[in-house]
């Protein structure tokens, strides 16, 4: 990379990293599938999932809460 480069962006030059919230409101909710005789389908996720930026590939060492 050279000076050219990180001139361009903003978050690299200035050493903080500007963090984006997900535009979740933009997303309509599906239409629910009735199924009586499961209780986890009937589940709603109300807000974003919690962000881990690392590789999850090795397994529950990598969780945010393992």
């Amino acid at each position: 990379m050279n000076a050219e480069d990180q001139s361009t962006n903003p978050s690299r030059t200035s050493g903080v990293v500007t963090r984006k919230t997900m535009p979740f409101q933009k997303y309509k909710p599906f239409k629910p599938i009735p199924l009586p005789d499961r209780t986890w389908p009937d589940k709603v996720i109300t807000d974003a999932p919690r962000w881990c930026s690392v590789d999850l590939r090795d397994g529950n060492q990598a969780l945010i809460e393992p």
